[in-house]
């Protein structure tokens, strides 16, 4: 999946802002802060989108908000997770409002420098099994692009 195929279809929603991206350098800096490598998908989104939402859902980056910023969010899981610890190669890019965050899991690299997206539950136990949601941040990103268009439509 390549970003100029979704920045075609994000053009498509109405419902949708995102913060036109930060510089590289930003993102060296925050990858370094929470000691995790960005894989590229993830770079690319945020050196051009950085974070947003469209439709219901919040898309975790850089260059937006505070509960939006991928650093503080990632550092803020770290310490206030009570039931189930959250990972710290987990890299979280959206949460369902209920305390679960879909995240790049960077224990568990697929090809080149991208590594799966998992879902974690802040419920499930410190030995949970996250399910597989992708094999790359691009490849998550439409995914998601393409459940909220089905529940658009059903809502429509």
């Amino acid at each position: 999946m390549r970003l100029e195929v979704i920045e075609r279809e994000l053009a498509t929603f109405q419902a949708q802002a995102f913060c036109n991206g930060v510089a590289p350098l930003t993102i060296d800096s925050a990858a370094a802060t929470i000691g995790l490598p960005f894989p590229r998908g993830y770079r690319e989104f945020l050196a051009t989108l950085g974070c947003g939402y469209v439709s219901f859902h919040e898309f975790i980056g850089l260059g937006g908000p505070d509960h939006l910023d991928v650093v503080k969010e990632t550092l803020w899981l770290r310490d206030a997770s009570t039931i189930s610890t959250f990972p710290r190669s987990f890299i979280p890019i959206l949460s369902d409002g209920f305390g679960n965050y879909e995240c790049i899991d960077t224990s568990r690299r697929t090809s080149g420098d991208e590594f799966k997206v998992v879902n974690w539950l802040h419920d499930g136990g410190n030995d949970q099994r996250c399910e597989e949601l992708a094999d790359s941040y691009l490849q998550w990103f439409w995914s998601v692009l393409q459940m909220i268009r089905r529940v658009d439509a059903e809502d429509g």
